[in-house]
């Protein structure tokens, strides 16, 4: 099994490494060189923009394996519909459509730290903070809603228990398969 991640602050990278101790492997960045693909391959990615990172690279590691699993990390919280459904858009629309098939997607919530975001990240929440500010709170996304949430400062929602689903789906069960 691959296991891949993109990260820019850390949070996917703290999910894919539990979860590659769990699974008796190790946690690769999609930056990293990678010797063969596996069978299985599971990436964890985080949200920018709308966008899924490092996952363009991730596909391209994993060419040859028969299931691709992809996690997407982020701020919003995955169980309103809303967000699943816009971050499994985002997955789909990254990898080809050739993969589809081999594709399953989970969504986990993140974490967030002010005091380390780039000086741009900083300021395009700052504007999304003032954009929801402004809005009718029954009109407020869930992204609007959990950059209110944080109010500029540092918030962890990161749940390794939301990892068993993605070790299940590997076909490794989930809390049998941590490593003491």
């Amino acid at each position: 099994m691959l296991v891949l991640y993109g990260s820019k602050y850390g949070t996917a990278r703290r999910y894919a490494e539990e979860f590659a101790r769990r699974a008796g492997t190790a946690a690769v960045s999609v930056k990293g060189r990678v010797s063969a693909a596996e069978e299985i391959t599971v990436f964890f990615g985080a949200l920018y923009m709308g966008r899924v990172y490092g996952l363009k690279r991730a596909v391209k590691k994993a060419a040859g394996c028969s299931r691709l699993l992809v996690v997407t990390v982020g701020l919003a919280d995955p169980s309103e519909p809303a967000v699943a459904e816009s971050r499994s858009g985002a997955v789909l629309a990254a990898v080809p459509q050739r993969l589809h098939k081999s594709v399953q997607v989970f969504h986990l919530r993140g974490a967030v730290d002010f005091a380390r975001l780039s000086a741009g990240r900083r300021l395009l929440l700052k504007m999304l903070r003032s954009m929801a500010e402004r809005t009718d709170p029954a009109q407020r996304t869930p992204e609007m809603r959990a950059v209110l949430e944080t109010e500029g400062e540092s918030a962890d929602y990161t749940d390794f228990a939301a990892l068993d689903a993605v070790l299940r789906a590997a076909g490794l069960a989930g809390e049998a398969a941590q490593a003491e």
